[in-house]
């Protein structure tokens, strides 16, 4: 084999394992995605794309950070409301009898 191969094969070798750390990366940040946890991925993407000099997905990032935020803190009230609504006494269906009503009752 001559040295032009073994430097081809080596290269092809490291592109493999670049390509299973990027592969790594990616999963990890749509894990991250569907364990609630959104912003982490914003973050890591926001990273890269500075790295790459692209502020219009830089901008892109943050609206759609500041969008997912708003919706989650929509939804933290209104799971909070919820949960004050469902640990609220309820009324008494029946309703309370004023017991002096009956006082003057004939026997």
């Amino acid at each position: 084999m001559s040295d032009i191969q073994k430097v081809k094969v080596e290269l092809d070798d490291e592109l493999d394992r670049l390509a299973a750390f990027v592969q790594k990366a990616y999963k990890s940040k749509i894990r991250w995605l569907r364990t609630g946890e959104p912003l982490k991925t914003i973050q890591a993407e926001v990273g890269t794309a500075i790295a790459m000099g692209r502020m219009d997905l830089v901008s892109n990032l943050l609206d759609r950070q500041r969008r997912i935020e708003y919706l989650m803190n929509i939804l933290q009230s209104a799971e909070y409301q919820q949960r004050f609504i469902e640990a609220a006494p309820l009324p008494d269906e029946l309703g309370e009898k004023d017991s002096t009503l009956f006082l003057d009752e004939p026997k």
